[in-house]
């Protein structure tokens, strides 16, 4: 498959992935110990090539056929790589890294303040 990510400009990361290039390495690096290959086999794709699979198929919602012929991979790999990565970004310990809730009255009326405005 190459390195896509030196294979693409920067407009052209944004364009097929929501994310520019630095956001998708830091994210790659995060989740390594999750999804990293465990095996040593001759064509597993690497952590970098998992998350660009998954963003381009969580960005366009395209069939997964689609996200395959763009990658170079089947789409069983497709469809394991994405499952594989949505189960990771919702583990506890990416979830709470990210997303994190009011848990305040306080809280809650700036954030419905802000959106309003």
């Amino acid at each position: 498959m190459g390195d896509l990510l030196a294979r693409f400009s920067h407009a052209e990361i944004i364009e097929r992935y929501m994310h520019d290039r630095q956001a998708i390495i830091d994210l790659a690096r995060e989740i390594e110990p999750h999804i990293a290959p465990h095996t040593r086999r001759n064509h597993s794709l690497t952590v970098v090539e998992k998350t660009l699979v998954s963003l381009r198929y969580i960005a366009t919602t395209v069939i997964q056929l689609n996200d395959a012929g763009l990658h170079l991979i089947s789409q069983p790999t497709v469809s394991r790589t994405v499952n594989s990565f949505i189960e990771t970004l919702s583990s506890p310990a990416i979830f709470t890294h990210h997303v994190r809730f009011p848990t305040t009255e306080a809280e809650l009326r700036t954030i419905k303040e802000d959106f309003f405005r």
